[in-house]
């Protein structure tokens, strides 16, 4: 066999090991996402960026009120984006039910499509149900990876977008919603002092 060819084998079989090593990673963190493990997983691509305003969007509730996305204001929330036959939505759904997420401060929206059934997701007296008209919030937002998370303030401010990867997550990021309004708090003496 000639040098050349010798050369040529372990170039190819050094690019293999780097393949393996990349694809063992991605693995690695996939798995860790889904067992909710990780505190920071998959930050998502698209969506509004931490620190832009909620823009403006509308869909209704199950019993066909029209809401703006100017009525989230005034409370910390996390909007849950979750799709009729996205079979991750559906593992979220299932675990949510069998969960009791606390909602103290926050409040937590599913935005779902608009053929939704009530009796299949969740019900709690923090949780709002907003159904969108196509997939219109979720172009507004620039969402396409489902299911999402997306955590505001009470002034509006995104300061979080996540792809939701479980329920630990989730109350992960409900917390940190509450902490928005509890530093905010913190800093102003008059919203405290209001607040007692």
């Amino acid at each position: 066999m000639s040098p050349a060819w010798i050369a040529a084998f372990l170039a190819l079989a050094a690019l293999n090991l780097a393949l393996v090593g990349v694809v063992l990673g991605v693995v690695r963190r996939a798995l860790a996402v889904l067992e909710g493990g990780q505190d920071a997983p998959l930050m998502a691509r698209d969506g509004p960026p931490p620190g832009a305003p909620l823009p403006a969007f509308e869909g209704s509730t199950l019993d066909g009120r029209r809401v703006e996305s100017s009525e989230l204001l005034g409370e910390p929330a996390v909007l849950l984006f979750l799709s009729e036959g996205c079979e991750a939505c559906d593992t979220l759904v299932l675990a949510m039910r069998s969960v009791r997420l606390r909602l103290t401060a926050a409040r937590l929206v599913l935005v779902t499509s608009e053929d939704a059934e009530a009796n299949r997701y969740p019900s709690a007296p923090r949780l709002t149900l907003i159904r969108q008209q196509g997939q219109s919030i979720q172009r507004a937002l620039g969402i396409s990876a489902l299911p999402s998370a997306l955590t505001i303030d009470a002034s509006g401010t995104v300061r979080d977008f996540r792809i939701a990867s479980g329920t630990e997550q989730l109350q992960r990021l409900i917390e940190r919603a509450e902490a928005t309004l509890d530093s905010r708090r913190q800093a102003s003496p008059v919203i405290q002092s209001a607040s007692i």
